[in-house]
């Protein structure tokens, strides 16, 4: 059985609809050979949860819960105050630190904790490539260091388009986002081993934005894993 590190901010028991392509996915690796090491965000007290959903993930799957960095900050700041004031302060002071670092989207701050955590896990038990689904395309990021510290390929899977191409509310980008992001969209994509998307017009469009020509369609991505 070979491993792979599966970035997936969105995981259960978080509630949303990038939640059910990674579910999904890595429930079925196990069957083609691949032991996947999950990799998710440690949700904040806002963050919609449905624990139902922990039911749905494949026994024996091992998941590895990361903060942003802005949590582990606050939390250690606010040590010092009383419990009963401690929650609530540690929560308003990582809001306010998260909405500081939003480059390449707002999940930023999770980029120094997770890698630091993937490197960990390579040393511990290791894997043979990796995998990140985005939104947020911090896992891209996230992906392309973890490589580059390990020396394995990644995938990148595109559930929906970095560049914005609308005015929906995800598709709306500050001017900073806007200036910075394509830059680090073709940076990702350049050293990726795969890219993977889900319709036609996205193969295209992704394609377009990253410079490259071998997007693939893929409803589950174990074509790509196949050949690593």
């Amino acid at each position: 059985m070979r491993r792979v590190l599966f970035i997936a901010y969105l995981f259960p028991p978080i509630r949303n609809s990038g939640t059910r392509r990674s579910l999904c996915f890595a429930n079925h690796l196990p069957d083609l050979g691949w032991e996947p090491r999950v990799l998710s965000w440690e949700p904040d007290p806002r963050a919609e949860l449905d624990p139902e959903l922990l039911a749905e993930v494949r026994p024996g799957t091992r998941v590895e819960r990361v903060p942003l960095l802005s949590h582990v900050r606050a939390r250690r700041w606010m040590g010092w105050l009383p419990a009963r004031w401690r929650g609530r302060g540690v929560e308003a002071l990582a809001w306010r630190l998260r909405e500081r670092a939003t480059i390449p989207d707002q999940a930023a701050g999770w980029l120094p904790t997770a890698v630091e955590r993937a490197v960990q896990l390579h040393e511990e038990t290791g894997f043979d490539a990796i995998y990140a689904s985005a939104w947020p395309y911090t896992a891209f990021l996230i992906a392309r260091e973890v490589s580059r510290r390990t020396g394995k390929p990644y995938v990148l899977d595109y559930r929906d388009q970095w560049t914005p191409s609308g005015d929906m509310a995800w598709e709306l980008h500050s001017a900073a986002q806007l200036r910075e992001n394509p830059a680090l969209e073709r940076l990702a994509a350049r050293d990726a081993a795969a890219i993977i998307t889900v319709t036609r017009t996205l193969v295209q469009s992704i394609g377009r934005d990253c410079g490259r020509d071998d997007v693939h369609l893929t409803l589950g991505g174990q074509r790509i894993l196949r050949g690593i």
